[in-house]
């Protein structure tokens, strides 16, 4: 009689506790990632953001194939360990025709400000950044390397210090 008792109680909370991890599952809520912004500006300006403060991740996803692929090789580029610069991004404008939107923006970084654009493409419904990486001249590659070793030789200074 013991072993039978036994054999229900085992049985029962058996029961109880897969009825829980059920009930545990059911309960779980999928955390979906905001919606992305879908308006060529609001695309435009978070894109911005994003790429001038290294946040790789959401460019992406703000971007065509061709800008990922651009973003990998700007990767590539940076060097380690550098602190970003202070900017700000104003006065963003869009000219947009069908599918195909041409933004351009002020960019200010420390007394200095450069006239920026970003093109974007509709893709599927959604508003994207398209930038493409150009193959640089063998003169630019040249003024890159002795930029780089340069600004490499400063960090290192500071660094020491």
């Amino acid at each position: 009689m013991r072993i039978q008792l036994f054999l229900i109680i085992l049985l029962l909370s058996f029961s109880f506790l897969a009825c829980q991890s059920t009930e545990q599952k059911g309960n779980t809520k999928e955390v979906t990632p905001p919606p992305l912004p879908n308006t060529p500006i609001k695309v435009a300006q978070e894109w911005v953001e994003a790429f001038y403060k290294d946040n790789f991740e959401k460019a992406v996803l703000l971007g065509t194939d061709n800008t990922r692929m651009m973003i990998d090789s700007v990767k590539l580029e940076l060097i380690p360990g550098a602190q970003s610069i202070a900017f700000t991004i104003r006065d963003m404008q869009c000219e947009t025709q069908g599918d195909s939107s041409f933004c351009a923006y002020i960019y200010e970084e420390e007394m200095e400000e450069f006239q920026e654009f970003v093109q974007l493409l509709r893709v599927n419904g959604q508003w994207l950044v398209d930038e493409s990486w150009e193959e640089p001249s063998p003169e630019e590659i040249e003024m890159e390397e002795l930029i780089r070793e340069e600004l490499q030789k400063i960090f290192e200074e500071t660094e020491s210090k």
